[in-house]
Parts: C-alpha cells; structure tokens; sequence
C-alpha cells in the first residue's frame, strides 16, 4: 500500500511538473508572438495549474503571468482578480509590490480613491517596498488624493517626502510648493509659515522658481496676520518686496 502509494504521488508529481512546463512554455510563446488568442489560453491554463498546486514555489510567478496575460488579452476584470489573488495568499511574494500597484493604478483611474488609497500608502509606507519602482509614484498619488479629500496635513507629508525623493529639480520643487500650499489650504498658519520659509531659502535664487519664492513671502505675511503677529506681518511684507526687486 505504501509503494502503491508512492508510485501515484510520483505520478501526480511528474504530471504537475509537466502541466506548469505546458502552462509557462504557453505564456512564453504568446510574449513571443504577442497573439492576444495565446495569451487568453496562457492565462486560463496558468491560473488552473495553481488551482491544483497552490503551494508549488512558482505559484505567485505563474499568477503574475496569468495576470499580465489576461490583460493583454483585453480581460481586465480577470487581470484585476489574479493581482488580488497574490496579495491576499502570496503576500510575500516579489511580485506583491507589481499586484498592488496594478490594483491601486485600476481603482484610482476608476475613481475609487479609498481603495486606491489604501494599496497606494502599502506602496508608499512599508520597508518592504522602499527599492520597488513603483515607491514613488505611489508617495505622489497618496499626496494628490489625500489633497484631494481634503486632508492637508497627512497629503503635506507625503508631498515633501516625494519632494525628497525626486531627483528631478523641477519636480521636487513642485512637491515642495504643494506640501506648503497644502498647509495653506488647511489653515494651519504656523505650518504655512516655516514651510513657506523652507521653501524660499532652498530655492531663493533658482530663476524657476523666482515667482513662487515671492508668493511664499507673501503667504508668510499672510500667515502672520492672520495669527495677529502684526510687527512679524510687517518684517515679512518688506521681504516680499524685497524678494519681489532681487
């Protein structure tokens, strides 16, 4: 009974390796070709094969495969479906940071910000995803649609941490100007004052940013007065001028 036994796992062994050879050699051969027909039958033969080996070391890789196959082949529902699949039962996956910047990019073009939110801000925050190439661009949506909620304060810290994160001079200045703007919104004045600060004397000098350097002064000022700082609103008025002519 126990050979018996044996012989048939061997069985379903060699008949499982060769079912995820046939599935890949399927995905493959459609990268290949880019026929939209072979990637439909890539994907299905794939998501099956681990439907019958869940645990087999290549799942989440095969998952992925179908994923990128049945959206190729026009199936966005079923890419959608595979993508949250690997994040719900491959969570360790190296392709959990690919699942949930598809999933977070679909939900926010759909408008269905909460949710794009919520996988954006795993992109964003965890340790795990601080070397994935979606880091970025996901600091950057969780600013715009937290700007967008209404969240200043929370959409300001992701705006100046993408401002660090850029290496583009125009851009990190942009994230900057937003981060402050952000304060200005939420009418947190002592906020609006030292970011404004901060940004004028990064950029003091910077002829792109000369327009927006005198704005900041002016929202100093602003700030000030609206603190009732009267002699500070003063001193800030004569360094928007004084900004305005330099």
């Amino acid at each position: 009974t126990d050979l018996l036994s044996k012989v048939d796992q061997t069985i379903k062994d060699i008949k499982g390796t060769a079912e995820v050879r046939k599935a890949m050699d399927a995905f493959y051969e459609a990268e290949k070709t880019g026929d939209i027909t072979l990637y439909d039958k890539a994907a299905e033969a794939l998501e099956a094969v681990v439907v019958k080996n869940p645990k087999h070391e290549d799942a989440d890789k095969m998952l992925w495969n179908a994923a990128i196959s049945y959206e190729k082949a026009g199936k966005f529902a079923s890419a959608l479906r595979v993508s949250q699949k690997i994040i719900d039962e491959y969570s360790q996956s190296e392709f959990m940071g690919d699942a949930l910047d598809k999933l977070a990019d679909n939900a926010f073009h759909a408008f269905e910000y909460d949710k794009a939110l919520t996988n954006y801000q795993l992109l964003a925050d965890e340790p795990r995803f601080k070397d994935s190439p979606h880091r970025k661009p996901a600091v950057q949506n969780v600013a715009l649609i937290l700007e967008n909620q209404q969240k200043y304060k929370d959409s300001a810290k992701y705006w100046k941490k993408y401002s660090e994160m850029e290496s583009d001079q125009k851009m990190s200045m942009a994230a900057q100007w937003n981060a402050a703007r952000a304060y200005e919104k939420g009418k947190m004045w002592s906020n609006v004052v030292s970011e404004m600060t901060a940004f004028d004397k990064r950029f003091a000098g910077n002829g792109d940013a000369a327009d927006e350097c005198v704005e900041a002064n002016w929202a100093i000022a602003e700030a000030y007065k609206k603190q009732g700082k009267k002699k500070d609103y003063e001193k800030a008025l004569a360094a928007v001028i004084g900004r305005y002519n330099s």
